[in-house]
């Protein structure tokens, strides 16, 4: 877990996992919590993510922020700063992004079977049905 000074240049050029390790996280030296995980299989490309202490229950938290490829440093440090100043009102930012999800069945939401209880209910019901049906 190397502390780097992230920049465009960095990110754009030195980001790669030593050969015999699988996967190493590059931390920000702002002490921000933002970090970037590079996979030995994915070489030049990593996932920006925050570190940060939950002020739900006081346990380390991560959150994924995104590709390297798909977002650019600066969006991503606007994010950090925006979820670093939630942490400092008490607000856990997983739970805003809970409620801003508009797939209420992915696992933030915690509901990850709920959702589709009703199409097993469906399905059990036409069964049933086609089996008296049939007898």
């Amino acid at each position: 877990m190397p502390i780097v000074n992230l920049t465009k240049e960095f990110i754009s050029t030195k980001l790669t996992c030593p050969p015999g390790k699988r996967k190493i996280e590059y931390v920000s030296d702002d002490r921000s919590g933002l970090y970037i995980s590079v996979t030995a299989s994915n070489q030049n490309s990593g996932t920006f993510y925050l570190r940060y202490r939950s002020p739900n229950n006081d346990k380390t938290s991560h959150i994924k922020l995104g590709r390297t490829s798909d977002k650019s440093f600066e969006e991503t440090k606007t994010k950090v700063t925006e979820y670093r100043t939630q942490i400092a009102k008490g607000i856990d930012p997983r739970d805003s992004i809970k409620d801003d999800n508009p797939y209420p069945c992915s696992a933030l939401s915690g509901r990850s079977n709920s959702c589709h209880m009703q199409s097993y209910i469906n399905a059990l019901g036409f069964v049933t049905k086609a089996y008296i049906t049939y007898i």
